[in-house]
């Protein structure tokens, strides 16, 4: 379920930023984090935490900038 939710915040991220760069080194942080801290130190909160906070990060992202893009700007429609 967490994944959704990283799946909106790298979406704003990217809207907001247009970096590709910068996509790569969240989505590694993601993956390493993951990884080395959540999965493999078996800790119930920590696997539990990593699943809600994307989603707090979510919600509070949706709510600040609407869900149709995203974006502080509309974004520019092609002719």
């Amino acid at each position: 379920m967490g994944i959704i939710g990283w799946t909106i915040v790298n979406t704003w991220l990217y809207n907001n930023t247009e970096s590709v760069w910068i996509m790569i080194l969240l989505h590694g942080w993601g993956n390493a984090v993951q990884s080395y801290l959540v999965l493999s130190s078996n800790n119930y909160a920590a696997q539990t935490l990593y699943g809600i906070l994307p989603w707090a990060i979510a919600i509070f992202l949706v709510r600040k900038y609407g869900k149709e893009n995203l974006a502080p700007r509309p974004r520019p429609t092609r002719a």
